[in-house]
């Protein structure tokens, strides 16, 4: 089982995709008012029929909904979602919020994630025969990432750095992945190799001094004090200026 409706943006994804949905009546305990439009559209849509109910508690029941057999229910792959996702990240903070938006939900409705086999196999093809397409190393990239092979996902940033050196994000996902794998020492050295200008971005510079500090430059926490805000602040100006 999976939870979604208590954000608008998936109440499409709900209707579209799920084949058989939940609902509870009556008074939830909380005031959840996007769960509650979600479960009026479900009662409206004419593609589901109500298959059973139970009674719950405090007068509330369960009840169980399935589309109808006779509803037109394409098949609707992520895959194509997922590259221009990926494609995105270029762009930083409002791309990789874009990412946690719309793949976490994605997840939700298809849990075995069959999608990352397939894009994978698309995106390697694709390099065999242009070893530079974008799509491609980002969507391999993010896969990666979401896979938790952090050093497969630097690989792949590397040669999104290679490709985009003026770009600071392909480093600052190279730095991070590393940090996250506990190697604090490559990320610093990822950073410490990068042009000028892309050290000085707030947030490439942020994590170099957090990449020195975890490998035990304790003089530069003075730096990181004022480095360490001056990206938090980087990225929440980038998400405003987006929405």
């Amino acid at each position: 089982a999976r939870r979604l409706g208590r954000r608008p943006t998936e109440h499409p994804l709900v209707l579209e995709r799920s084949e058989w949905i939940l609902l509870a009546t009556g008074d939830q305990g909380t005031d959840r008012p996007y769960s509650r439009q979600l479960s009026h559209k479900v009662r409206a849509d004419g593609r589901f029929k109500l298959v059973d109910s139970w009674s719950w508690n405090q007068n509330r029941r369960v009840e169980l909904w399935q589309r109808e057999p006779t509803a037109t229910h394409a098949l609707v792959r992520f895959d194509q979602r997922f590259i221009d996702l990926a494609r995105g990240m270029e762009q930083g903070p409002p791309g990789l919020n874009q990412v946690f938006d719309s793949i976490g939900a994605e997840h939700q409705i298809e849990g075995h994630f069959l999608y990352q086999g397939r894009v994978r196999a698309w995106a390697l093809n694709r390099l065999q025969q242009q070893p530079e397409d974008r799509d491609a190393l980002w969507s391999l990239a993010l896969l990666a990432t979401l896979r938790n092979r952090p050093a497969e996902a630097q690989g792949w940033f590397a040669r999104l750095q290679a490709l985009e050196p003026d770009n600071p994000w392909p480093v600052a996902y190279r730095a991070t992945v590393q940090l996250a794998a506990w190697k604090p020492w490559q990320a610093e050295r990822i950073i410490a190799q990068a042009p000028l200008p892309v050290q000085q971005e707030a947030v490439v510079r942020g994590l170099g001094d957090l990449s020195r500090l975890l490998s035990g430059r304790l003089l530069v926490i003075g730096s990181l004090r004022e480095s360490l805000p001056a990206a938090i602040q980087n990225v929440k100006t980038s998400l405003e200026q987006e929405s």
